[in-house]
């Protein structure tokens, strides 16, 4: 199919399409171009489900043009919807495109739904077009209305690549418009945007013949598949070079030697270490050792395969068993990772006809998982429910199902929600709760059994709890636990773990012994808070700033900018202290850090020894700067 002269396969747009939404049948669909109004048109014919009801249409109509236009690149002119087993097809089932293309045309087709994009003969008026937006950006990103008026500039919204797309699929339909990408981002503010779509067509054609503009990159050479010229990796390398250059040694990717846990061998020197997980001291413990390797001996390095194909082995079903009586659900699944726990889960259970609310602060394989289960996203800020809330009675009624994310403990902040109030509220509006306890897991509650017990709350209060085995349970892997029925489904569909190697014998093996370990000594756990606990006073009394940390056991030193962070962590990695920087984008330029992670092995000495080492090192910081803005220092530099 040629459109606006680019090539296009048919099959990639049927496939597209069959995503976008559940009532479109797979394999039922064909798509093709017809001539009409000076131009190649794109027609879209689709059986739907019997299930379908005709009040679903503009959904359906809205998923699968947001779909097409933000994976294949193309919107269609028309999506005709007809009735089930009635698209042209061969004796082997193969669908006619051709014979569909002539039904289309001649008017056989059994119709039970129509889309067709807007023509206009006339400019639509800016004002309208600013109303439009003002609207849109209030109900689908659902953004305070005392922040937006005709001034807002587009990307203090939010706006990510999708929201931009359905944006885009949403003026198309409306106005008739079409906005390259591009041109919707040079748009400084709304105002500017209504103003560049009013004046597309200022002869009063019909928009919808006009083509979505698609830049010219010219014939394609070698350069496209050599990665070092991508400007993606020139960007990286460029701030990689930009330690270089000012004489900082890089933090990343330090060879350790030995157990690494509140102190690291890196390169002959012993450092105390604050880069790590092993917040309860479990990983190199003997028990925990020994472990992985009688499981190595008794059933190999692998499982070789998806455990659905390969069979289960005793100890993973141990785990899962331990985990689910730890937390106080009723079942477990373990997948090979956090964040594929995450990502394969939240994707799986929710689909275009659903919404995810993610805090604002939520790790990015949450964000993922939500992005790539095609259900609407929106954001709520940071830890407050009352906003969510009210999102929530905006929004709810919307959409077939609803999940929240949130986490037991922020690993940027170090800081903990209100977890009875978020259950109260995705209660009331029958939402569901996730809850990610990847760093609160043997960090909260008097036994080290996460947020729930922290906060008094009944575990199984909570629709999904996730957590890691790379924390404080010193292994690797991640793990959802819910109901029987949650965990039932997920061990036969999700693709994350039914498409994936099960974890190793000896990773499994060695979560099981740190999680009875963690049982028989509660004790690491008080250990650990009162560590915590301390290192943070320590940190307030010296005058460092601690943002919102909570006294858990992830600490942070905002320094302000990330040459300054990446500097102090150069200076006290000289000092004999492991503490690794996080810089922009991973958070904004002004909240640049360094996180520090508290183990129950770390001593009062080791503790105090930090904090006085990391104040000082922080003046002579902002002393260097000063002297750095003095006039004399910049007519030097000038």
């Amino acid at each position: 199919v040629i459109l606006d002269g680019r090539n296009y396969y048919p099959h990639d747009i049927e496939v597209a399409a069959e995503r976008s939404h559940s009532s479109l049948r797979t394999g039922y669909t064909a798509a093709f171009s017809v001539s009409g109004e000076g131009r190649e048109r794109l027609v879209l014919v689709a059986e739907v489900a019997r299930q379908h009801k005709p009040e679903g249409d503009a959904g359906l109509f809205q998923a699968t043009r947001t779909e097409l236009a933000s994976t294949i690149g193309v919107v269609p002119d028309e999506i005709v919807l007809i009735r089930q087993n009635t698209i042209p097809r061969t004796s082997s089932g193969k669908i006619q495109r051709g014979a569909c293309r002539v039904a289309y045309l001649d008017g056989s087709l059994e119709i039970v739904g129509r889309w067709r994009a807007k023509g206009s003969d006339a400019v639509a008026p800016k004002d309208a077009i600013t109303a439009f937006v003002i609207d849109w950006v209030r109900e689908e990103l659902q953004v305070d209305p005392a922040r937006l008026d005709p001034h807002t500039k587009l990307r203090d919204l939010g706006l990510d690549s999708l929201a931009a797309t359905r944006l885009m699929v949403a003026l198309e339909g409306r106005f008739g418009r079409r906005i390259d990408p591009a041109r919707l981002w040079k748009q400084p503010d709304i105002r500017s945007l209504a103003a560049h779509l009013a004046t597309l067509d200022s002869r009063g054609a019909a928009l919808t013949a006009m083509p979505i503009e698609r830049p010219a990159y010219g014939v394609p050479d070698a350069a496209t598949t050599d990665v070092s010229q991508w400007i993606e990796y020139r960007t990286l390398r460029a701030r990689l070079d930009t330690l270089g250059e000012h004489g900082i040694a890089s933090p990343f990717f330090h060879v350790h030697d030995g157990v690494t846990g509140s102190s690291a061998v890196i390169g002959g020197r012993r450092l105390i270490n604050f880069a790590n997980y092993n917040y309860l001291g479990l990983s190199g413990d003997p028990d925990v050792t020994r472990a992985a390797q009688d499981a190595v001996e008794r059933w190999g390095s692998s499982v070789s395969a998806s455990r659905v194909v390969s069979g289960e082995r005793s100890v993973h079903r141990e785990l899962e068993s331990a985990i689910a009586r730890f937390l106080g659900t009723e079942s477990a699944i373990v997948y090979i990772g956090g964040h594929p726990a995450n990502v394969s889960t939240i994707s799986h259970l929710l689909g275009p006809e659903d919404v995810v609310f993610c805090d604002a602060l939520v790790h990015n394989s949450a964000v993922q998982g939500a992005e790539f289960s095609g259900a609407r996203r929106l954001t709520f800020p940071h830890n407050d429910w009352a906003a969510l809330d009210a999102m929530l009675t905006r929004t709810r009624a919307q959409h077939r199902r609803a999940l929240v994310v949130i986490e037991g403990v922020y690993s940027a902040d170090g800081d903990i929600p209100d977890l009875a109030r978020f259950v109260e509220v995705k209660d009331r509006h029958h939402a569901m709760l996730m809850v990610d306890e990847a760093h609160s897991l043997g960090t909260l509650g008097a036994t080290g059994r996460g947020i729930a017990e922290h906060a008094g709350v009944d575990p199984r209060a909570v629709e999904l709890w996730m957590g890691t085995l790379s924390k404080s349970l010193a292994s690797c892997g991640g793990y959802i636990a819910g109901s029987q029925a949650l965990v039932e489904y997920l061990k036969y569909t999700s693709p994350g773990f039914v498409y994936s190697v099960g974890i190793t014998p000896s990773n499994a093996a060695a979560a099981l012994a740190a999680l009875r370990k963690l049982e028989a000594e509660p004790e690491r756990v008080t250990r650990l808070q009162e560590r915590a606990a301390r290192f943070l006073a320590l940190c307030q009394s010296a005058g460092l700033d601690t943002g919102d940390s909570a006294g858990t056991a992830v600490v942070p030193v905002i320094v302000g900018d990330s040459l300054g962070a990446a500097r102090l962590s150069a200076m006290l990695f000289d000092a004999g202290i492991n503490v690794q920087p996080m810089v922009a984008p991973s958070v904004p330029e002004d909240q640049a850090r360094l996180r520090f992670f508290i183990a129950s092995t770390h001593t009062d000495q080791e503790l105090e020894m930090t904090v006085e080492t990391t104040a000082g090192a922080l003046r002579v910081l902002h002393a260097r700067e000063e002297t750095a803005r003095t006039p004399a220092r910049a007519e030097v530099h000038a």
